[in-house]
């Protein structure tokens, strides 16, 4: 019960954060900070909690998407990269949400610049996401897509052309 209260105190948090901006930024980011450690806590057969903690991970993103939109790229990625955690703890690696919070990760390694490990990761999740849900798989397609931002972020226009076009 206590990590319940915890989880959707957070996820209320968040929810304030989106309706009055940046203002709580840094008590976000210090409790996000303080939730590093959730991975022993995502460990929970509760439905309820498993839900509380997958709308956390969705409001997660939604914060994360706000720091990219400001540039503010290296707190975007830990944000993500958290938001990543509960639902590849919770669904599983091979889970749409999943492979989701992976793009999200390797497009905001693309804004900073490491294109290198932003294809990596997009190549793994198309890959990935191609064998498990089909080649016309929203989520796969979204990667797809991605996938072909990224390269054309290079200048790898014909690449990115024949990704985008395939999206």
């Amino acid at each position: 019960m206590p990590i319940r209260f915890l989880v959707c105190v957070l996820t209320a948090l968040a929810s304030l954060w989106l309706r009055f901006g940046f203002a709580l930024a840094s008590l976000w980011s210090a409790q996000a900070a303080h939730a590093q450690g959730l991975p022993p806590e995502l460990q929970t057969d509760d439905p309820e909690e498993i839900e509380c903690l997958l709308e956390r991970a969705e409001k997660l993103t939604i914060i994360g998407d706000g720091f990219e939109s400001q540039g503010d790229f290296k707190r975007a990625f830990e944000t993500f990269s958290l938001a990543l955690v509960i639902p590849h703890t919770l669904l599983g690696g091979k889970h749409p949400d999943t492979f989701m919070s992976y793009n999200d990760v390797a497009l905001t390694y693309a804004n900073m610049g490491d294109f290198g490990r932003a294809e990596q990761m997009l190549a793994q999740a198309l890959g990935e996401s191609q064998a498990i849900f089909g080649e016309r798989d929203p989520g796969t397609l979204t990667s797809l897509a991605n996938y072909g931002t990224v390269l054309s972020m290079q200048g790898r226009y014909q690449e990115a052309e024949e990704l985008l076009t395939k999206a």
